[in-house]
């Protein structure tokens, strides 16, 4: 895969299509290295193939498509998929999810130049379905760095140049603002948010960790904040660190 040639490319970019639907920590990630593409090629046209969960933080952000999918669970989604993109092509593919179920996705994206994660994290298989790779990183080097810095490289491999100032312009209301004021307002100072339960159960935290953590806390008069989603078994984790 040799690195492409952006005064050859820059040229015939003009639709551009971006995959990532998961997890919302990720997808956040991810609006600041789309927003650097924006700002290199302000012509183009981005359309964002994504979750119902993760379009609910990302509507509204400007002059981005958005395609809500659902993960496929059956050979009839990926059918319905493939029938209802096979006339549509783009310029470019930004395969910023490896994993098995998305990977089945990148053929049905038209494009000539399909770019994946490098060899060591394109996971399932992702680089059959891609043309080009992101810079490769060293599996050692892998966790001391940042995910954000493997979605900058997505845009570094077409000559976008790395901003040091980093942006998330994120389409939050004011009426969001006044909520989450309204919630907040009568908490201590400082606040201390807590996270506890990732997306998948081994990268969470032990509670009882949490739980001294929050003992501490409690102690310095510091106001505390629980966020995370509506599942039972969330609000159930929150409750027992409430």
């Amino acid at each position: 895969m040799n690195p492409i040639d952006l005064t050859a490319s820059a040229q015939f970019i003009k639709r551009i299509a971006v995959v990532r639907f998961s997890a919302l920590g990720d997808v956040l990630l991810a609006v600041a290295a789309v927003e650097q593409l924006q700002k290199y090629f302000p012509s183009a046209e981005i359309t964002w193939f994504t979750s119902p969960q993760a379009i609910l933080i990302l509507e509204g952000l400007p002059n981005i498509r958005f395609v809500v999918v659902e993960k496929p669970r059956a050979l009839g989604d990926y059918l319905k998929f493939y029938s209802k993109f096979k006339h549509e092509k783009f310029d470019l593919v930004l395969a910023m999810q490896a994993s098995f179920r998305i990977n089945l996705f990148y053929p049905a994206l038209h494009a000539p130049i399909k770019i994946g994660f490098d060899k060591t994290r394109a996971r399932d298989g992702q680089s059959f379905f891609t043309t080009h790779a992101i810079a490769s990183v060293e599996s050692q080097a892998i966790t001391q760095r940042h995910l954000l810095d493997s979605f900058f490289a997505f845009g570094e491999i077409l000559g976008v140049p790395r901003s040091e100032d980093v942006t998330w312009h994120l389409p939050i209301s004011d009426n969001d603002h006044e909520w989450a004021e309204a919630q907040l307002k009568n908490l201590a100072k400082p606040i201390l948010l807590i996270h506890p339960c990732a997306s998948k159960a081994e990268r969470n935290w032990p509670e009882s960790r949490l739980l001294e953590v929050v003992s501490v806390v409690r102690k310095w008069g510091c106001g505390i904040v629980f966020t995370g989603g509506n599942s039972p078994h969330e609000l159930a984790v929150c409750e027992r660190l409430s």
